[in-house]
């Protein structure tokens, strides 16, 4: 992307360098999640668990279904016959 006489507030993609999130210990293939609080922008891995409610969680794990299968499901839309 050519950024040359762009304002800089105009771009719509945030680019992470990768020897930034690799020094983070964030791997590249996973969702982040940013805060911003005054004097500083947190970028965290995100797990797509986190957004689900307590209440159906417990259900999942009631029903003995993993967080690795709950997360597949909603990561890759579903689980693979193997």
């Amino acid at each position: 992307m050519k950024t040359e006489n762009t304002d800089l507030c105009e771009l719509d993609d945030l680019v992470i360098p990768k020897c930034l999130l690799e020094a983070a210990e964030i791997t590249g293939n996973c969702d982040l999640e940013i805060q911003c609080v005054p004097g500083a922008i947190i970028i965290t891995a995100s797990d797509v668990l986190d957004g689900i409610p307590a209440p159906l969680m417990a259900l999942f794990h009631d029903l003995e279904i993993s967080d690795a299968t709950i997360r597949s499901v909603l990561m890759e839309g579903g689980i693979q016959n193997e």
